[in-house]
């Protein structure tokens, strides 16, 4: 029975972690985490969660959670296609927030996702009302440098960065996840349609 935060922050440590175990194309499997719209996939008002499991694929806990942790990165995954036409690179991505508190694992799927290295530092997991301290600050210390110099040279001049590129592998197999989910977009559809009458 988990208590804690401590218990709480070792199960997701612990499935994030066994994640890595599973297909790099998830066997298979999808994950639509729509709980309201996503305009960038043309659902612009409601969204229902699916998970769909093709007939024939395999169910591992490993697919299972990493199907999960990649819909987290579809949406953008899908607007950087957009961007890619209008040739648009990424050549770096800064990243923060909780959901990559553990270390290597969204951070690999979001560089398979956008195909671009991504750069965490030791306070990535702070999240939204970190950076937001961090922005009051730089506001009330009335600095005379631009944002990105005060944050470079003041804020996290000691802070370590570590960056993570995907590997080719897992780079297919992102793109055959999105491929899939938009593919079946229609499901998610008939879903929104059947539970929001």
């Amino acid at each position: 029975m988990l208590r804690g935060d401590d218990d709480m922050n070792h199960l997701f440590e612990s499935l994030y972690k066994k994640s890595l175990e599973g297909s790099a194309d998830c066997d298979g499997l999808s994950v639509y985490n729509y709980i309201s719209g996503e305009p960038v996939t043309g659902f612009n008002d409601d969204g229902v969660p699916v998970f769909l499991r093709p007939s024939g694929s395999r169910l591992t806990l490993a697919s299972f959670i990493r199907a999960h942790l990649y819909s987290a990165f579809t949406s953008l995954a899908y607007g950087m296609r957009i961007l890619d036409a209008e040739d648009v690179k990424i050549t770096r991505l800064m990243a923060h927030g909780g959901l990559f508190r553990v270390k290597e694992v969204a951070q690999r799927y979001l560089s398979a996702a956008l195909n671009a290295p991504v750069c965490t530092m030791t306070t990535a997991g702070e999240g939204g009302p970190y950076g937001m301290a961090l922005l009051a600050s730089y506001c009330a210390d009335g600095a005379e440098v631009d944002l990105p110099s005060y944050l470079d040279n003041q804020a996290f001049s000691d802070v370590t960065v570590e960056e993570t590129m995907a590997t080719e592998e897992e780079k297919l197999g992102f793109k055959a996840y999105l491929d899939r989910f938009l593919n079946c977009a229609e499901v998610e559809n008939a879903a929104i349609k059947s539970f929001t009458r």
